[in-house]
């Protein structure tokens, strides 16, 4: 914190110079002024927190300096020879904090500075502590609006007087016994405008329905724990006659979702809710147009009122989703690395979803959980941990995210399915390629031996048709063929490299007859060892 001295007579600056112990009074930096004038050159350039200022003095008074300071956060502290109750009075009207007479004692200023100093620093401690609590109110007020709504939708009702303090906070227009609607929006699968971000398209959905109501309705709005947006709805004027102009609704929901297909490229499920009181038939409200949503997943999205009596019959028979357990199960076709018919697996199984008269977020859940059990087993078997492959977000995201309708559960099983299997014929394609390596391995130590193939299968532990099978897939070449090129390629070598006579040669690579190490050898590199020896 710094001062300014000011004062036309030298000596005196010079004395509370020296005399006063500035820091103790608080003070980090003491600056002076010869006259006003000087002062206010010095209050442009510096930061100063407190003015200690005779009264008069040539040209500009005193007086006249702290009315210049008028409307800054600056305290000042008049010091003067003049007893004069009127320049006291004139001094406390500029926002003077205390008057001093000369000649003012060391010990006088010293605890007059410490007083404005404590001053200050309560007022900005109160400020900051306004200013930090407004702060932090924007920004979190979208998460506490969340929260208020929320808890208003399970039935969470704070205290009247409670529940008007927030909702005037965090800016909702609604009153307790006016009537409302409720408007619940789920995103049916990607949208192609943005991709697999759920986050944009949301923010984009909300700016076309605030658009769209904002010209007829108040309202509020909130992300529900099932990644749905709801939407808190009435008229500017509460008209009963309309049903809280239901049909001006209708069609707005209409609207919507034809804006959303048009010009996002994605589809929504909008359920325009039942009429009630705010807020204490939010709850049943709500629950009344989620049994909507979970009644009507398919892909294409829709628009759906809710009446009262219009529920789905608890009797009504819901068929099972036969094709998911068909046999061959995914998982079989899976661990037999049978592709083509995996994908035509999960493709026959969203189709039956698909031909259903009635499809349920049931169904959805069931299909979810039964593609997950089977992915995951896979992965494990691989060796891998699920995060590893779909990344730690699949412990973050809420299940409706993954199965909030046909559209995003085909997505996320295909797109799973192609992360799953390249995963699987990567691994599978590292093991083939460890085995061809110990295979290889084990032929070049062992050239004196008989290698057969089934002595390289029992080294890796393979029915030796099944070795064939994967070294010819893999190499190209049978595994006999490499064995019988290696022992060429090894005498060559040996040939090329060393005096080792031909009949040693022969038995270093196997061969315990000379004459048909010869003519083996001739018939591959067509010349004899000598003559391969002497070229």
């Amino acid at each position: 914190m710094n001062i300014l001295l000011v004062d036309d007579e030298s000596y005196v600056i010079d004395y509370l110079l020296a005399a006063v112990d500035w820091e103790e009074a608080g003070i980090e930096e003491v600056f002076y002024a010869y006259s006003a004038l000087e002062a206010l050159g010095i209050l442009d350039e510096k930061n100063i927190d407190i003015v200690l200022t005779d009264v008069k003095m040539p040209g500009m008074s005193g007086l006249e300096l702290i009315r210049r300071l008028n409307g800054k956060k600056i305290k000042c502290i008049v010091l003067s020879g003049h007893a004069d109750f009127e320049y006291a009075q004139q001094a406390m009207k500029h926002q003077a904090v205390n008057y001093l007479l000369k000649p003012a004692r060391s010990d006088d200023v010293l605890n007059e500075v410490k007083q404005v100093v404590s001053a200050i620093r309560s007022e900005w401690h109160e400020i900051a502590s306004v200013h930090n609590a407004m702060k932090s109110l924007r920004e979190h007020e979208p998460l506490l609006r969340q929260n208020l709504i929320r808890g208003l939708l399970r039935g969470q009702i704070p205290e009247e007087g409670s529940l008007q303090d927030k909702t005037a906070q965090l800016g909702l227009a609604l009153s307790s016994g006016e009537e409302c609607r409720l408007l619940v929006i789920r995103q049916d699968g990607e949208f192609q405008k943005f991709g697999d971000s759920l986050e944009l398209a949301d923010f984009a959905i909300d700016n076309i329905v605030s658009e769209l109501l904002s010209e007829q309705f108040v309202f509020a709005t909130s992300k529900d724990e099932l990644g749905n947006r709801v939407y808190i709805v009435k008229p500017f004027t509460n008209d009963k006659e309309e049903d809280v102009k239901a049909s001006s609704l209708e069609h707005t929901g209409e609207m919507l979702v034809e804006k959303v297909s048009d010009y996002l490229q994605g589809s929504i499920s909008l359920v325009i809710g039942r009429a009630g009181v705010y807020p204490g038939d939010l709850a049943t409200m709500y629950e009344a147009a989620l049994r909507q949503l979970r009644l009507n997943v398919r892909a294409t999205g829709g628009l759906w009122i809710d009446n009262i009596g219009n529920d789905y019959a608890a009797d009504n028979y819901i068929a099972p989703l036969e094709q998911l357990y068909a046999t061959p199960s995914l998982l079989h076709l899976l661990e037999g690395g049978h592709w083509d018919r995996c994908e035509h697996k999960i493709q026959s199984i969203m189709r039956d979803m698909e031909q259903r008269d009635q499809v349920t977020a049931g169904h959805l859940l069931e299909a979810y959980h039964s593609l997950a059990n089977a992915f995951f087993y896979m992965i494990h078997k691989s060796g891998r941990q699920p995060e590893q492959l779909l990344g730690d977000s699949i412990y973050r995201l809420e299940l409706s995210e993954k199965a909030a309708s046909l559209s995003t559960l085909s997505s996320w099983a295909f797109r799973t399915y192609g992360i799953v299997r390249e995963a699987l014929e990567a691994r599978e394609s590292d093991d083939r390629s460890l085995i061809i390596d110990k295979v290889h391995r084990y032929v070049d130590v062992h050239f004196k031996d008989d290698i057969s193939l089934q002595t390289l299968a029992d080294h890796v532990f393979l029915h030796p048709a099944y070795l064939s099978s994967i070294y010819k897939e893999c190499t190209g070449e049978g595994v006999t063929h490499y064995i019988f090129r290696r022992k060429m390629e090894h005498a060559a070598e040996l040939l090329r490299h060393s005096a080792r006579k031909i009949n040693n040669i022969a038995e270093d690579v196997g061969y315990q007859n000379t004459s048909y190490f010869i003519r083996v050898f001739k018939k591959y590199y067509a010349c004899t060892p000598q003559k391969y020896r002497e070229q």
